[in-house]
């Protein structure tokens, strides 16, 4: 079972405002003129911003505290702002993508990225941080934006279909050197999310409408 003792509400958050889940104290938003801004959270005290940040391109934070990374979906340019920095550096030209980018996120071990993009032929890319090197490419179910890698950035877990579709009741778990599906995991039920344990061998699971989670051994 699971105990949450003590939760609480830490701040507001608004439309288009990015919070980094990795620290929880900060928060980024493109302006109107197209200024990304940092600023702590919640306190909303500006720390540094980046101008000239069209709408095509997405930004994360990720585990090294200093950088946020940035991919334009219309170039599949990926960049590294130094936050405070005044420009962004191009790290590397990516293969373009047709469709929306619907994911850019870390392994928390900050050594690898994930983007995920949505079309008729949804496709993942996992790229080797910070060398940019591609290091797998793969079309593939993908449920809006329901996939994630392992905190080592070793394995990647998809859920085949969006909710209510047949699809929806598995889970992949690909390795993600060897691009080899290490196991199907079927549910009886909708997947609506994926969780990766710290040791990067634990996956949870869980199940629309009756919010149950399941918990998978998947090394």
């Amino acid at each position: 079972s699971l105990s949450l003792p003590d939760i609480r509400a830490l701040g507001d958050t608004l439309p288009g405002v990015l919070i980094d889940t990795f620290f929880f104290n900060r928060c980024a938003q493109r302006d109107a003129s197209g200024t990304v801004i940092v600023r702590n959270w919640p306190e909303n005290t500006e720390i540094a911003r980046l101008p000239n940040v069209d709408k095509d391109t997405h930004f994360q934070f990720i585990p090294q505290r200093e950088v946020m990374l940035l991919v334009n979906q219309t170039t599949s340019q990926l960049w590294q702002w130094h936050i405070g920095d005044s420009q962004a550096e191009l790290v590397v030209q990516l293969p373009n993508q047709q469709g929306k980018l619907s994911v850019l996120s870390s392994s928390r071990n900050a050594q690898r990225m994930l983007l995920c993009y949505q079309s008729n032929t949804n496709t993942a890319q996992v790229v080797e941080w910070p060398s940019g090197r591609l290091c797998f490419s793969r079309s593939m179910p993908l449920a809006d934006d329901q996939a994630r890698l392992s905190p080592d950035g070793r394995f990647l877990s998809a859920i085949d279909g969006k909710y209510s579709e047949p699809a929806s009741h598995l889970v992949r778990v690909i390795e993600v050197d060897s691009g080899e599906e290490l196991v199907r995991l079927e549910h009886t039920a909708s997947v609506c999310s994926t969780a990766w344990h710290p040791d990067s061998q634990t996956l949870s699971v869980g199940l629309a409408n009756s919010n149950d989670i399941v918990t998978w051994d998947v090394a």
